[in-house]
């Protein structure tokens, strides 16, 4: 057999292990998802599991019956062009964020039972579309990862307001590339098998995130961003989240 052969053919076998990889990331993410019996979830001490999800469920039904409204308020701020989506927790997510940070104490201390995003086309929109969340809105707090990105390349302005009815919710607001760049950052380090662990840690999946958010922040701005990022077939591979716009 020629080099070149031998060559082709041992990373035809690479591909064909790193797609089995790939599927049991699936797998694994499938089983993540299922829903855990709330009598198995270590929930925040002070009160019992089931006074923990009736103070839960109740919760959920206040924030439901204002989304509608909310969602409309956020809607009539943004530009026609904008993308306004939103949701209102489930009661599985509600248990599994007191369960993941106990710090809240109680469903009725969470601030983003209800969260919305607006997806603006560019970065002048976004930080047209904060300053009118500052002027509709009372603001908690925010954290501002446009001016200052996170060292990931994760970019986004984040926002705890009141509602109407007093209740706090998150608004996120980005530029469709960084919505799609969070979606492949979300797919690529959680849930995870073994390989996946390892290369997610490896400075060739780092410096190929902050490579893409730079160029697509580029795109944001108005300017040339130059030739695209290329990642590595092994990313490309093990990492694959079709339907984004950092897929090659």
């Amino acid at each position: 057999m020629r080099p070149e052969d031998a060559a082709a053919a041992g990373k035809e076998v690479s591909r064909k292990n790193l797609d089995q990889t790939y599927r049991e990331y699936k797998r694994l993410k499938s089983a993540h998802q299922k829903v855990i019996p709330v009598e198995k979830r270590q929930l925040p001490p002070g009160k019992t599991v089931q006074e923990h999800k009736e103070i839960a469920v109740e919760v959920r039904k206040r924030h439901a019956r204002e989304f509608g409204k909310e969602k409309a308020r956020l809607e009539k701020l943004a530009d026609a062009d904008a993308k306004v989506t939103g949701r209102v927790k489930k009661l599985e997510s509600i248990l599994g964020k007191l369960e993941k940070k106990p710090k809240y104490g109680s469903a009725d201390k969470l601030q983003d039972t209800t969260g919305m995003r607006v997806v603006a086309r560019d970065t002048a929109s976004v930080i047209e579309h904060i300053a009118r969340v500052r002027a509709e809105y009372e603001i908690v707090s925010e954290d501002d990862y446009i001016t200052k990105p996170q060292e990931s390349g994760y970019r986004s302005w984040h926002g705890i307001v009141k509602g109407e009815d007093g209740q706090e919710m998150e608004i996120q607001i980005r530029t469709p590339n960084q919505n799609d760049w969070a979606i492949w950052a979300h797919d690529t380090y959680k849930p995870q098998t073994a390989a996946q662990a390892e290369l997610a840690q490896s400075p060739e999946v780092g410096e190929y995130a902050h490579a893409m958010s730079e160029w697509m922040a580029r795109q944001d701005e108005g300017e040339d961003p130059g030739p695209r990022p290329r990642a590595s077939w092994k990313i490309q591979t093990i990492f694959k989240t079709p339907g984004t716009a950092v897929e090659h």
